[in-house]
């Protein structure tokens, strides 16, 4: 079962550092269920949506037909010329996309966000774009666990039990693109598995 994949590297971390630094005076939203750890600004979502909406993986999506509800760029995607440039390059349909930043000694906790986000048998794929990140914050599953590094673009796969915990002095920022799965996408995520 592939859970982590990295799928292109090489990406200018000053770039990216600058584009989240163009959104410092917007106020993260926080996420009811987190524990205050958890919280982000939406750059793509249903109707634009700058609320709570925004980031709510729930309201962007449509669990009737397993897909995500059609999405624009929110007024927060023009700061962040960059990731939009990075967006552009993927080869599939963008959906939501969100800055989520977890907290310095935050805990994302253990959860699963539905069997729809598997590459091979879903409608979406989450891929993240690490931006401010270090050795001592891993993605986990449950006997897996990873250091996403900056300037890099990993799949992963969270149709799984996944929790983020970050043992460090540092907040994570990392941009979560949530996309429709296509050929392209499915082989560029094969090409670079990492388990």
């Amino acid at each position: 079962m592939l859970l982590c994949s990295l799928i292109k590297e090489g990406y200018d971390v000053q770039k990216l550092q600058s584009d989240i630094d163009n959104l410092i005076q917007i106020e993260f939203i926080k996420h009811f269920g987190a524990k205050d750890s958890w919280s982000g600004i939406p750059l793509r979502s249903y109707k634009g949506l700058t609320t709570f909406h925004g980031i709510s993986l729930g309201y962007n999506f449509d669990r009737i037909d397993g897909k995500l509800k059609p999405a624009i760029d929110t007024i927060y995607m023009e700061k962040t010329p960059y990731i939009k440039q990075i967006l552009d390059e993927i080869p599939a349909e963008i959906h939501l996309v969100r800055v989520l930043k977890i907290k310095a000694h935050g805990l994302l906790p253990k959860h699963i966000d539905g069997k729809y986000f598997n590459y091979k048998s879903g409608t979406t794929c989450r891929i993240h774009l690490p931006i401010y990140t270090n050795s001592d914050i891993k993605f986990s599953f449950d006997q897996n666990e990873y250091y996403l590094e900056s300037g890099k673009l990993y799949y992963v796969d969270v149709s799984q039990r996944h929790h983020v915990i970050n043992n460090s002095d540092q907040d994570r920022i990392h941009v979560v693109i949530d996309v429709s799965t296509t050929p392209e996408l499915i082989k560029l995520i094969e090409d670079g598995q990492i388990n």
